[in-house]
């Protein structure tokens, strides 16, 4: 381990004082490195950009939600806020 460090990073005689991490292929592969990890970084914020990524709507969730509650035979979820029932059970639990 400490040979392989020495001989790409510490100058000495036997590496004719330049490390093998500024040599030609080293140097390349770092920068094909660099190029790599842009591209990668800046494809991830054009696909968040745009609309190519999912699109998740909370009805459609709550009725696959719904459909497996029925298979189970357990009560329906609600769509919104807007149903009196969520309002009461809402008001209930914050007045206590």
């Amino acid at each position: 381990m400490f040979k392989w460090f020495k001989k790409y990073f510490i100058p000495h005689k036997v590496n004719n004082y330049k490390p093998h991490i500024f040599r030609e292929v080293s140097v390349f592969a770092i920068f094909l490195t660099v190029i790599a990890l842009f591209l990668v970084a800046v494809s991830g914020r054009i696909l968040v950009g745009t609309d190519f990524t999912a699109l998740v709507l909370p009805k459609v969730l709550v009725d696959y939600a719904n459909q497996d509650r029925d298979a189970k035979n357990y009560g329906h979820l609600l769509h919104g806020i807007g149903s009196s029932k969520l309002v009461t059970i809402l008001l209930t639990l914050v007045k206590t």
